[in-house]
């Protein structure tokens, strides 16, 4: 099988690309999705997918972490964006993300504030520290994702002591109904439980400490301990 990678197939306007050459291995019943001998798949445009068939050698350019840059088949290049159009569609994306999101809180808004007003004063102070911090960015951007976390800290908390020395790994047996109900209904992950299941052991160890000023959940991904827009 031939393969062969271009590190750096940059020409001006279109910087810091690699080109990787490989052939079609299989493709999808309607065509679009391509599978190549490197054992990836990806979506190919329709002006791609009409070039391609099981054993085509093609090349597919990447930029940045594996962003498809552009479609090189016999010579020609096809669907290749440049750095401008690249950096556009990923403000397209983040604009329309920030669209969801809204959408999403407005819409959720009275179940997460009737949820909210629930929560034990202990684990509630830490989001309303974060909505302190910055309000509009926090409950755009993390309050469906901390009220999650904040309901299953509670329910760990409730397990007792015995979770004091348990991993993620070793909490699984003692998860209760009520801790599992609530994941499948929310499509919990492991990053929700992980930070839970700390926050549960901080307040049984000491019952009398406000969780406010703890850092959120997201920061290891966004490098701040609230959700603030700097």
């Amino acid at each position: 099988m031939t393969k062969d990678t271009v590190t750096d197939s940059s020409t001006e306007g279109h910087t810091e690309r690699k080109l990787t050459f490989q052939t079609v291995t299989h493709i999808s019943q309607d065509g679009k999705a391509i599978t190549g001998s490197d054992g990836w798949t990806m979506i190919a445009p329709d002006e791609v997918a009409a070039l391609l068939k099981v054993g085509s050698y093609f090349g597919l350019e990447t930029k940045g972490f594996n962003e498809i840059s552009g479609w090189h088949i016999d010579g020609v290049w096809y669907a290749r964006r440049s750095d401008n159009a690249i950096r556009e569609d990923f403000e397209l994306f983040l604009d329309n993300s920030k669209k969801r999101r809204l959408d999403a809180l407005e819409s959720n808004r009275p179940n997460w504030q009737a949820r909210e007003a629930k929560l034990p004063t202990w684990i509630r102070e830490r989001l309303e520290y974060f909505r302190e911090q910055d309000k509009e960015e926090f409950e755009v951007e993390g309050w469906g994702y901390e009220l999650v976390i904040s309901e299953l800290a509670v329910m760990y908390a409730k397990i007792g002591e015995q979770i004091l020395d348990k991993t993620l790994t070793d909490i699984r047996p003692l998860e209760t109904t009520e801790i599992t109900e609530l994941a499948d209904e929310q499509g919990t992950t492991g990053n929700q439980h992980a930070m839970a299941l700390g926050l549960a052991k901080q307040h049984l160890l000491d019952p009398e400490r406000s969780m406010s000023g703890t850092i959120g959940a997201l920061a290891p991904l966004t490098g701040q301990t609230a959700y603030t827009k700097e």
